[in-house]
């Protein structure tokens, strides 16, 4: 296997892999701006501007980022409305908030990291979903929202692709 790729055996239920590869996205007229350490197999999807989702074809699971969320307001913040906006979802269970900062393995810098995990009813299903708010450089500030989501027995495969993704991912000006 190539030394881009690693095989991430992860899942609460049943056996399931993952292999990781560098995933480009945010692309402009002048390329790439931004790329991250995600499953191979997940589809891009083009959301907006700066806002690209990839799906497991497989199932029903997927990454979101938004690249240029709002640098105005701390992560901090930013998890705390996203709280405030989840008041009244159906189901909805908040299984912890953290803050912490860490050391991107991409060149990022340092990255304060506010992340939110919940799960909340839909239909029949229970719904696992964690959303993280990034800053880099050293910065404070909300300046990438990436969100996981899937079954509840997918949680321990999409912790490992939210954790992937936040230390991997790379932005050009």
């Amino acid at each position: 296997m190539p030394a881009s790729q690693t095989v991430v055996a992860a899942s609460n239920t049943q056996a399931a892999s993952a292999v990781f590869v560098r995933r480009y996205f945010d692309r402009s007229e002048l390329g790439y701006h931004s790329s991250a350490e995600l499953p191979n197999s997940w589809r891009m999807v083009v959301l907006g501007s700066w806002q690209t989702r990839f799906a497991d074809p497989a199932k029903n699971r997927m990454i979101r980022f938004d690249t240029e969320y709002n640098s105005r307001i701390s992560t901090a913040t930013a998890l705390r409305q996203k709280v405030a906006a989840l008041r009244g979802t159906r189901g909805l269970r908040v299984v912890g908030t953290s803050t912490v900062t860490t050391r991107s393995t991409k060149g990022q810098g340092l990255l304060t990291i506010s992340t939110l995990v919940y799960t909340y009813r839909s239909g029949d299903t229970i719904r696992w979903v964690a959303t993280r708010y990034v800053g880099q450089f050293g910065s404070k500030m909300a300046q990438i929202e990436i969100a996981v989501a899937g079954a509840t027995s997918d949680s321990k495969l999409l912790g490992t692709v939210i954790n992937r993704a936040t230390e991997s991912l790379q932005r050009a000006g």
